[in-house]
């Protein structure tokens, strides 16, 4: 019997943990973004989505050693088999240990000569030292310490590692608002205040996931190189993968920054703004639903997992459109009101960014069928061929045509669209042989009307009211809200759907008594 507990409800309570967290994380990004614009020079504002595209590169060199442990010790330990979790655990940590402390010079090294490889503004260049060194530093930590922290994905403890996330957050948000308002308005703050919450954290969570699973520990007898090598050819073709995906999320700043202007990176950063927090939201939603995927397919139980991902993606394009409508819809208005009309190539820029929603999260549990069944060559191969070409057609819009930002987001939008759908969801169902049929019955059809019917109400509201303050937008997104929950009720949830939400209703109830 699998020690893997496969539950909807502890799945749903984990997933649900991570949705607050994320909703005042945003809040406070929301707030943030609006007051460094009103407070320092746009030159100094690029600096963060400039560094942060290139840090985000560092997992590539990291990947091969760490992408494949989570997976393999939730398959052992599913099993029962401790003594193989203690292997992975040793083995991996002798390889990643020497890994560090390279990353670490050499980040060093780049950190030291960031001025000359960037464009920075002279007097800018020592923050931007700074920056750099503290993320290459925190990356390294994270990285290092990576073996010992699956206790909480075997475990299935997300709640408990979103507590630490929020205590985190909280640090992090103390932390940051002493520096602005005792010191004064910089977006080094930024880093100073991100790099001591994420230690702080990084040490809490190895104590309490060594005593979840006593067995993910470090002994230099259980080193086991044929272990060692499984582990790392997994992460190997899953750096293809992370790759791709880095190339799309992370080269149009580094891009703008050296064929576009200042104003074009902070418009790009802004427009994408709504795009990179709702993807993140959804991942740290459906990461908890790794180590049950994991189970079923170890166990063999083909006909659990084809059910879990039509009904996962489904309610993903629920969730998604629900706010990518009105978003789309009131972009304008939503960004002269938030920063001015200065940055109204922002709004273009979102606009392409949720267009992606309707293809690319029918098709949102691809990440978790591939770790589940670990076959990622075909899936990692084609994702980075698709990224490649993106990526030149971004050089092509930005440095040939001089479309800027909007350029940049065009040509995510092409990609995302139409070629990676028409090539990606093919494999993915192939990988659980899942019927397309079943596929555009059960997912796609009933996950994208409610979005249809709430694209007609919101443009007649934009086109006859023509809201323009955030009274009339609130108003707007409650009449667009309430069309789309009724018509989702109505059209998109199966009879199971609504006797789970009748159950969870029925519970609420009864350990709430003045509901």
């Amino acid at each position: 019997m699998s020690k893997i507990v496969i539950s909807k409800k502890l799945a749903f309570i984990n997933s649900a943990s991570a949705f607050f967290i994320r909703v005042l994380s945003i809040s406070v990004l929301v707030w943030l973004q609006r007051f460094l614009l009103s407070t320092i020079d746009v030159d100094e504002y690029s600096l963060l989505p400039v560094l942060t595209s290139l840090i985000v590169f560092l997992p590539l060199f990291s990947g091969t050693l760490t992408n494949g442990l989570s997976r393999f010790v939730i398959e052992a330990y599913a099993t029962g088999d401790n003594q193989r979790v203690t292997q992975i655990t040793s083995s991996m940590s002798l390889l990643i240990f020497p890994f560090g402390l390279v990353i670490l010079v050499a980040g060093g090294i780049f950190a030291w000569n960031v001025g000359n490889i960037l464009t920075v503004s002279e007097h800018l260049i020592p923050d931007a030292r700074l920056m750099m060194f503290l993320m290459v530093i925190s990356f390294v930590l994270n990285t290092v310490m990576t073996p010992f922290l699956t206790g909480f994905h075997v475990k299935q403890k997300f709640v408990a590692l979103n507590l630490i996330k929020l205590g985190q957050e909280l640090l992090r948000f103390a932390l940051l608002f002493l520096l602005l308002f005792g010191i004064g308005p910089k977006v080094l703050w930024l880093v100073v205040a991100s790099f001591i919450a994420d230690i702080t954290s990084l040490c809490v969570k190895v104590t309490y996931s060594y005593r979840l699973v006593p067995s993910i520990r470090f002994r230099f007898s259980q080193r086991n190189w044929s272990v060692a090598k499984e582990v790392s050819s997994f992460g190997g073709w899953s750096i293809l993968g992370q790759l791709a995906n880095l190339i799309r999320l992370s080269a149009n700043p580094i891009i703008l920054n050296k064929l576009s202007t200042e104003l074009e990176v902070a418009c790009f950063h802004l427009g994408s703004m709504p795009t990179t927090q709702i993807s993140q939201f959804l991942t740290v939603i459906q990461q908890p639903l790794n180590p049950q995927l994991t189970a079923l397919y170890a166990m063999k139980r083909m006909d659990d997992l084809r059910k879990a991902y039509v009904r996962v993606n489904r309610y993903a394009l629920l969730v998604v459109l629900l706010v990518a409508v009105p978003l789309m819809v009131f972009a304008d208005e939503l960004v002269i009101l938030w920063v001015g009309s200065n940055y109204s190539d922002a709004a273009l820029v979102a606009i392409l960014g949720l267009a992606v929603f309707p293809t690319l999260y029918a098709n949102m549990l691809m990440g978790n069928i591939v770790i589940a069944t670990g076959k990622i060559r075909q899936f990692a191969i084609f994702s980075l061929l698709i990224q490649i070409g993106n990526l030149l057609l971004t050089l092509y819009l930005v440095g040939e045509q001089h479309l800027g930002a909007v350029g940049a987001a065009f040509s995510n939008f092409v990609t995302m669209s139409f070629v990676f759908p028409v090539v990606m969801i093919p494999i993915t169902l192939r990988l659980i042989d899942l019927k397309l049929s079943r596929f555009l019955r059960d997912t796609v059809i009933p996950g994208w009307l409610p979005g249809i019917a709430a694209v007609f109400v919101a443009l007649s509201l934009k086109y006859f009211l023509q809201p323009d303050t955030i009274l009339w937008l609130i108003l707007s997104g409650v009449i667009i809200t309430s069309v789309y929950v009724l018509t989702a009720l109505r059209f998109s949830l199966t009879e199971e759907d609504h006797k789970m939400i009748n159950t969870f209703l029925t519970e609420t109830r009864a350990k709430i008594p003045f509901l």
